[in-house]
């Protein structure tokens, strides 16, 4: 059966893409970082106070990982003027933008928009409202979908799933809309079996799910 994260893995150390953890006051954001790094993932970005992380994380080896504050950072000038470009139409104040840069999150989503690095994590520590509002504030959906939607890939254990032939299946929509429209259920559907084909290879069969929580 396949290993998709080991393929998911290689194929990150192909593209060496540069990935900004917006959480580095969590230890095991920290970690990750170390770990992304050893292993070649990925170019890391970590955002937070550097003495305040390596004090905290005495035993994890930050070498190679790059350490942004981004109460200090030298791009909050030209940060803090495209943010309130952006949000113009809302009144954003410079002194608005410059409370919100000081939010991990918030920063790590200029730093996409401005394209200072290729994509973006976080969540760990933060409720999915607080991760997803810059977002949607900031970097806004992909063009042609009018809802943001998540996904869950969940892998099959080693000795497989008779109803799981790829070894994989992904979950929409389950933490972020609790209700849909047809046409809003259809794009939801349509955006995983994207990023299903896009992440893994596979050729996508989708089925839905009625549920109650």
């Amino acid at each position: 059966m396949r290993n998709i994260l080991d393929e998911i893995k290689a194929k990150a150390k192909q593209l060496q893409k540069t990935i900004v953890l917006c959480e580095g006051e969590d230890k095991r954001v920290v970690k990750a970082a170390a770990d992304a790094t050893k292993e070649g993932v990925a170019k890391i970005v970590l955002l937070g106070n550097e003495g305040e992380i390596k004090a905290a994380n005495p035993d994890v080896d930050l070498t190679g990982v790059t350490i942004v504050d981004p109460l200090t950072s030298d791009k909050l000038p030209a940060y803090n003027a495209k943010l309130c470009e952006i949000r113009a139409s809302k009144g954003m104040t410079p002194e608005q933008a410059a409370k919100l840069l000081q939010d991990g999150t918030y920063f790590g989503a200029m730093m996409l928009k401005m394209g200072d690095v290729d994509g973006l994590v976080s969540g760990a520590c933060h409720s999915t409202a607080n991760t997803l509002r810059p977002g949607l504030q900031i970097i806004k959906t992909a063009k042609g979908v009018s809802s943001v939607s998540s996904f869950n890939l969940m892998i099959c254990p080693e000795q497989g799933n008779q109803y799981c032939p790829d070894g994989m299946v992904f979950f929409a929509d389950c933490g972020l809309n609790p209700t849909y429209t047809s046409e809003g259920l259809a794009e939801c559907a349509i955006a995983t079996a994207n990023s299903a084909k896009a992440i893994t290879g596979i050729d996508p069969k989708v089925a839905m799910l009625s549920f109650s929580t």
